[in-house]
């Protein structure tokens, strides 16, 4: 097609650089925008190219999604044609016109426009009505095919069923044309199978042992293809082109590279193996249209050709406004439109949407934001599709790091971002983690004055947020990151257990372990070494460096008494203990006062109801892990937190879309992940605690109570919520916590490394802690 041959054409001449996801035909816009790319052209206006956007028009086809599961969907003649499974008998209202064709399984034609919208029940024998489809497939001649899975009584023991397999076709009409069932001695199921259509129109069923089973157009068996007899291992997908021939996507044994083969399915034999690019890794492969096939990720869709070295972008999600991270059944109508479904991040429903091309004239001219990060989250997502399409200055594009990740090394993305930073290329907004130093940053002059923003915004003034959380991220007294929710990570124990103590050190710790019997553990879960090494690093990993200054500090009594702790577990836990592990006794080993120490993470108060009144049985104190300093207790921000390039040409607009996550908007949101950091919501959450959880009556608006429950000895136990002491209790404790968790895994990597000799009694704890300051400072010292 002449339009994918020119943008083809414009790529091997070297006029774009694409790096993206995967899908179908491609299509260009180029534009004049204002770009801010941090670099030695920041803000300056040149030719830049805005890509691949499409219109959305959903399809309005008056479907109940929240019942109803689409098994697949095919465009074919002007027509959408739909196999759905219903599961409340919303699609046929009662009604049925084929015998046994009330099964729960119709398919839908219909118009793309949304007109002549036909249901037609699929019919079942009489004896087939209590299994399910696993897989289906529209064929070319409109057709449906499909494995489905009943079950049968054995005949020697009525108390088992066994599983039953039978491949099924129907015409048009939704008349059943044959059943054939499925055997194999060997193996009894065909768990998450696979079906395609192939030449001469061959029926091809991939089982669990990645087999191919061959059918004749009549479901006749023809042959069977062992994978693994062919050099093929670790097969993570089969896609059937639509010229029938079938290509294996597939991993080497070390699961450290990606191939496709094409097997031919008559002859059984491997055709050709290929080489992959370590990039598809992040992409998910479906079948092409005019390329070999389509690829997407959260960036948007792409076509590749074996033999390419990457794909080639046709349709940028953020760009065209559009909120989800992959488009599946994609069928194009013509060059310039195409349909396709997906999950819409920003309400979470199913949807059917026809896309068409949108000519580069009719694109507004907006200045671009880059907005950085490791990963991305639903909510991330669909916040950002909605300010690109209401703010009409800016529009926000994404780096997204994790692209850069290879399966031979998940740290590149990582290592990506850091060299940005380091070179003056930061992103004008940056989502960070706790592992991110971004003391570094501020100290660098590298990040805009977020408290000053604040003050400078009317709404955001006058509100009042949580100042220790705020004050736990701030640097040498100074705010630079939006941390929108937060959650804190302690210990909790039963206060007749340890008293009034609020905290203590590893030193007392020891002393206070001394004085109970042996049957009495730390904590209430089996731990290895290992295991214990990470808790270490995630409660305490500020306690023995400065996130400010960079300053380390391991070579301390209270780190080589966490050592000398570390070395009372063991290195695996044996087979036997866990044959042997109690699990029904391990439910209340708090209650039975077996264990001290219970690891507790705080995201919502209500939930804390579980692991006080639930695990515990008994008042309880916070005592957090033991550190150096006593309470090692930390807020961490597990949600999207944001920083602002400080030298970044439109710092405005960044912080036009940053603010909404400290709106009472968005703080009040019940799909807020975390603690909400404004007061006013956060003691709303408080109070919501001390009584039962509800729901709405949508009919009466009455709240319908419930009761919170545990289980206990097998026995369920119905709990009560917090009265106001144990909030009072609870709030002091959030607003008395002053540090930030910090984890850093290279850190925790070096630690387990050279602890490894004072465990094997080859150096002392004193020795390995003076390694690992010195090895742990050098790092730090680095990334300095």
């Amino acid at each position: 097609m002449k339009l994918l041959k020119r943008m083809i054409g414009l790529i091997l001449a070297g006029m774009m650089a694409l790096t993206c996801v995967a899908c179908d035909k491609n299509m260009e816009i180029e534009d004049t925008v204002k770009h801010s790319d941090n670099g030695d052209n920041v803000g300056v206006e040149s030719n830049s190219v805005i890509y691949n956007v499409f219109k959305e028009q959903g399809l309005d086809l008056g479907i109940d999604w929240q019942n109803v599961r689409l098994t697949t969907m095919t465009y074919q003649s002007n027509q959408l044609h739909m196999l759905f499974e219903d599961f409340s008998g919303s699609l046929a209202m009662g009604e049925t016109n084929a015998e046994y064709g009330n099964s729960g399984y119709y398919k839908v034609s219909v118009k793309i426009d949304g007109n002549e919208q036909e249901l037609i029940p699929l019919q079942f024998n009489s004896n087939e009505m209590d299994g399910s489809i696993s897989c289906a497939k529209f064929l070319d001649d409109g057709n449906l095919v499909a494995l489905y899975e009943t079950s049968v009584e054995d005949a020697d023991d009525i108390l088992y069923w066994e599983p039953k397999y039978l491949m099924l076709k129907w015409d048009c009409n939704g008349k059943l044309l044959w059943n054939k069932e499925i055997k194999r001695e060997e193996q009894e199921v065909f768990y998450a199978p696979t079906l395609c259509s192939g030449k001469s129109g061959n029926i091809v069923i991939i089982t669990e042992n990645n087999d191919f089973i061959v059918f004749d157009s009549d479901g006749n068996e023809l042959s069977e293809i062992n994978m693994v007899q062919l050099g093929i291992n670790n097969v993570r997908q089969v896609i059937a082109q639509k010229d029938g021939s079938i290509h294996v996507i597939h991993y080497n044994n070390e699961w450290t590279q990606i191939y496709v083969s094409e097997i031919d399915l008559v002859s059984g034999n491997n055709l050709e193996t290929v080489e992959l690019p370590q990039t598809l890794i992040n992409y998910s492969l479906c079948q092409g249209e005019t390329t070999d096939f389509f690829a997407s990720n959260a960036n948007g869709l792409y076509t590749y050709n074996i033999g390419d070295a990457e794909p080639v972008q046709v349709m940028d999600f953020l760009n065209s406004d559009l909120s989800c991270f992959e488009l599946n059944d994609i069928s194009f109508i013509n060059e310039q439109e195409f349909i396709a479904t997906y999950n819409d991040t920003a309400d979470g429903t199913f949807k059917v949407s026809r896309f068409t091309h949108v000519d580069n004239a009719e694109v507004a001219e907006k200045i671009n934001l880059v907005l950085g990060c490791e990963y991305m989250t639903d909510t991330l997502n669909a916040q950002i599709v909605a300010f690109n399409k209401t703010s009409e200055k800016y529009r926000i594009t994404i780096k997204n790091y994790d692209d850069y990740n290879t399966m031979e090394d998940y740290t590149l993305g990582t290592t990506q971002l850091n060299n940005d930073i380091i070179a003056g290329n930061m992103p004008d907004i940056l989502v960070f983690n706790s592992s991110m130093n971004i003391s570094y940053m501020a100290n660098k002059g590298l990040l805009a004055d977020v408290g000053e923003l604040i003050s400078k915004d009317k709404e955001l003034a006058d509100i009042e947020y949580l100042s220790n959380v705020f004050e736990a991220f701030s640097v040498n007294d100074k705010m630079y990151a939006v941390i929108p929710a937060f959650s804190v990570q302690t210990m909790v124990a039963r206060k007749d257990m340890v008293g009034n103590r609020m905290d203590w050190t590893m030193s007392e710790f020891n002393k206070y372990m001394s004085t109970l019997s042996d049957d009495v553990k730390p904590f209430g879960n089996l731990l290895t070494r290992n295991d214990l090494m990470y808790y270490i690093m995630q409660y305490c990993g500020g306690d023995f460096m400065d996130v400010n200054t960079g300053n380390c500090n391991y070579n301390n009594p209270e780190f080589i008494s966490l050592l000398e702790f570390v070395k009372t577990f063991p290195t695996r836990i044996a087979d036997d203990v866990w044959e042997n592990y109690d699990w029904v006794a391990a439910e209340s080993i708090y209650r039975d006062k077996k264990a001290v120490l219970k690891d507790c993470y705080i995201w919502n108060i209500q939930q804390l109801v579980y692991d006080i009144h639930g695990a515990l049985g008994a008042e309880a104190f916070f005592v957090g892990f033991p550190g150096i300093e006593g309470n090692s207790s930390v807020i961490v921000s597990d949600s999207d937190g944001f920083v602002i390039s400080a030298k970044s040409e439109n710092i405005e607009g960044a912080w036009s879309f940053v603010r909404y996550f400290l709106t009472e908007e968005y703080q009040r949101n019940e799909q807020l992940e975390g603690l909400p950091v404004m007061k006013k919501a956060f003691e709303e959450q408080l109070m919501q605690a001390m009584e039962k959880p509800y729901w709405i009556n949508e009919e009466t608006g009455q709240k319908v109570y419930e009761d919170y429950t545990y289980l206990i000895n097998n026995e369920e136990v119905i709990l009560e919520p917090f009265t106001q002491k144990e909030v009072d209790e609870i709030r002091n404790f959030i607003y008395s916590i002053e540090n930030r968790g910090y984890y850093d895994y290279n850190i925790l990597n070096i630690v387990t490394e050279e602890a490894a000799a004072f465990f094997g009694d080859s150096k002392s704890a004193e020795e390995v802690a003076e390694i690992i300051q010195n090895r742990v400072q050098v790092y730090v010292d680095e990334k300095q």
